[in-house]
């Protein structure tokens, strides 16, 4: 019976799911997305998570991410990154 222990794995990895987000001018979510998505395709396959950043005519700074905790924490911290270093242009 594969078929049957397909759907059961498949609830335990939808069960396993969570949502955040990270709060990110939005001055820089032009960095996080890159030239035509490539940056968030590479954050998404690096870190495991899905990574919705808002389109440039909503107001939202808020950047979604989801997916296992241990690879919303490695998103974030891969956004927060990319954050940090702009802010660190400008002050340095």
């Amino acid at each position: 019976m594969p078929r049957p222990r397909k759907a059961r794995h498949s609830a335990v990895v939808f069960q396993a799911q969570a949502q955040d987000s990270i709060d990110v001018p939005k001055e820089y979510h032009r960095l996080i997305l890159g030239k035509q998505a490539a940056r968030l395709k590479e954050l998404e396959k690096e870190s495991g998570a899905s990574i919705k950043v808002p389109a440039a005519a909503d107001a939202s700074t808020r950047i979604q991410v989801t997916g296992p905790r241990d690879a919303i924490r490695r998103a974030t911290a891969l956004i927060k990154q990319i954050s940090d270093e702009q802010v660190g242009r400008w002050v340095g």
